[in-house]
């Protein structure tokens, strides 16, 4: 996925060179990498416990909800700073599933970072606690935390 998100980016960035300075494109290109990365371990950590919480599905024991939910407060600090290191509206033309809302409200966006970081550790005293029950909330929680985010500041 990420090879293929790279070569887009490149074919993308061809098109519209010759109008942004070299320096700028470069510093957008690395960006929307980065963001790409780090939502593809947030999306890697979080893929069992989304697995998990399908009808018929087995829940997942505590000792990997725990280790999940840890994983994903940290990733979740990344994102607000990810989305800092460069404004991607800069270059006319590229293709981004960021939405202007981003930098428009910025101080929402990030609030809706911190409560992904909050529901994860919510869902990691859930894990330690051992409830079923409870970790099955937790990780509902966490699924509409990311939700909240994506509704508004993430085109599909």
């Amino acid at each position: 996925m990420g090879l293929v998100a790279l070569g887009s980016l490149a074919l993308a960035s061809t098109s519209f060179a010759q109008s942004v300075p070299s320096g700028l494109l470069q510093k957008v290109q690395q960006a929307v990498l980065t963001r790409q990365a780090v939502f593809d371990l947030v999306r890697f950590t979080w893929e069992p416990a989304a697995v998990s919480l399908r009808p018929g599905s087995q829940p997942l024991n505590p000792p990997a909800v725990t280790k999940l939910a840890q994983r994903l407060q940290v990733l979740a600090t990344y994102i607000p700073e990810v989305f800092e290191a460069a404004d991607t509206r800069a270059v006319p033309g590229l293709k981004t599933r960021a939405r202007e809302a981003i930098w428009t409200n910025k101080s929402d966006f990030d609030q809706k970072a911190a409560g992904l970081a909050a529901a994860s550790a919510a869902l990691e005293v859930a894990a330690r606690a051992g409830n079923a029950e409870e970790i099955r909330n937790a990780e509902v929680g966490v699924g509409k935390a990311c939700a909240a985010c994506h509704d508004q500041y993430r085109s599909d």
